[in-house]
């Protein structure tokens, strides 16, 4: 049988296998030949496979600039394209990494490739303090799972390594608090260096996160605009604030914040839902919580807030005098610097039809026939609510003039004690009947 001399590669001069054969087929693989060994090639001239490697590398970094040099030939077949011999099919492999023939080491220009490097803050790696207030007691110290470490990069930017520990305070239904989040420091600018599985896991965390995320995260006070606030409390976000700063006494609990507690009781108030639509928006476990929620917010703030906000008790009268009524009022109905002039009227606020016998005959409206409460309003001339007296019941034996009545007889919130006399109340015609009462208490009427 005759001897053939093997084909040799064109560019390093290296025997090449007859199944290995490829040709330069292309124009700008021969001109990356010629010009890396300075001298003249054909389209008849072989190559090597890794000589074609180090022109796709090359290829790929110069990102398309010598393209107009290129031409497609069908027939060429790419660099990590495989022919079986068997049947003459072509294999695709991925061409990800490049191995060199001679020593099957990865290239590193490669390896670099399929890496990305990018600067982030993170905090500090040691496992003997929190992350949060920087104390060291292990006792009360928790691990970060990797959803809070995520939570922490999402909503911070802040890189949180594994082992982190943070104290059990700064957790609530196993996630961290908007003040806690808000506390964490980074410690340093670090290179985080990321392959292909990593973006790819990273990316599955982030999607798993937010998809975990509530409908109404009232724990996050930058996550719901001003609108959205009056819109479900009634309360805009900083009044909302203002209120939560009186609830003191109240500390978060695995059910629920103290800021979602006051969430659910005022959107009870603003919009009406049952208990169980309530408990489902706020993800809370049933209609029984919901309940005992609407209990403890009501008891903090009957305590800490109402007195502070309503009532005689939480104004003065020279302040009611320099800030709460108008020009108007002075000029029409006053003859002293002295007297104030008050508003009185009464409202109603429907409830629900009670199976008490009793409390329901007393709590019909013949008026507006439906079941109400009676509340007396006192408001300064400006709108300015001084006191909200009652409720009481709606039958007809309790119209406005025996509900006012029956209170400064009483004395209802020591209301003569802040009141003096010659001081003007302003009363609509449903109040006749107490205007004697009024003039013998030595206070002035001003009725239509």
């Amino acid at each position: 049988m005759p001897h053939t001399n093997p084909t040799k590669c064109v560019a390093c001069d290296r025997s090449i296998r007859s199944s290995r054969v490829r040709f330069l087929n292309t124009n700008l693989l021969r001109v990356f030949v010629s010009i890396e060994q300075c001298k003249r090639v054909t389209s008849s001239n072989a190559i090597c496979d890794g000589c074609r490697s180090k022109y796709y590398r090359w290829k790929k970094l110069t990102m398309g600039d010598f393209d107009q040099f290129d031409t497609n030939d069908p027939d060429y077949l790419e660099p990590d394209d495989e022919v079986d011999e068997n049947n003459d099919m072509v294999i695709d492999v991925s061409p990800s990494i490049s191995i060199d023939e001679e020593d099957g080491q990865i290239d590193p220009m490669e390896k670099k490739a399929t890496t990305i490097s990018f600067p982030v803050y993170r905090c500090s790696k040691s496992h003997g303090y929190c992350i949060v207030c920087k104390t060291n007691n292990s006792e009360s110290k928790c691990v970060l799972t990797k959803e809070q470490r995520t939570m922490v990069f999402l909503k911070r930017g802040i890189l949180v390594p594994e082992n982190t520990r943070c104290c059990s305070v700064h957790m609530y239904k196993r996630e961290l608090t908007y003040e806690a989040l808000e506390m964490i420091q980074p410690s340093k600018l670090d290179d985080l260096i990321l392959n292909g599985d990593d973006v790819k896991n990273l990316m599955i965390d982030f999607r798993l996160t937010i998809n975990s995320a509530k409908t109404f995260d009232f724990d996050n006070p930058s996550s719901l605009d001003d609108d959205t606030y009056k819109t479900i409390t009634g309360l805009s976000r900083d009044n909302f604030h203002d209120v939560l700063g009186h609830l003191t006494t109240m500390n978060n609990s695995n059910v629920r914040s103290v800021r979602v507690a006051l969430a659910v009781f005022l959107t009870k108030l603003r919009l009406g839902f049952s208990n169980r639509v309530l408990a489902c928006l706020f993800h809370l476990k049933s209609k029984r919580t919901v309940s005992r929620i609407f209990h403890q917010v009501r008891e903090a703030l009957m305590k800490y807030f109402v007195p502070l906000n309503l009532g005689f008790q939480h104004i003065t009268r020279d302040v009611v005098l320099n800030y709460h009524q108008t020009v108007i009022a002075t000029e029409l109905l006053t003859n002293e610097p002295d007297q104030i002039v008050l508003i009185a009227d009464g409202t109603y606020l429907y409830c629900q039809k009670s199976s008490n016998n009793e409390f329901q005959r007393r709590t019909y409206s013949n008026h507006k026939h439906r079941h109400l409460i009676k509340p007396m309003i006192i408001t300064a001339s400006n709108g300015y609510i001084l006191s909200v007296l009652g409720p009481f019941f709606a039958n007809s034996s309790n119209n406005d003039a025996a509900i006012l009545k029956h209170c400064l007889l009483n004395n209802e919130q020591q209301i003569l004690n802040w009141l003096r006399d010659d001081d003007i109340l302003v009363l609509d015609r449903g109040f006749r009947d107490v205007v004697n009462t009024l003039t013998r208490l030595r206070l002035q009427v001003a009725m239509p």
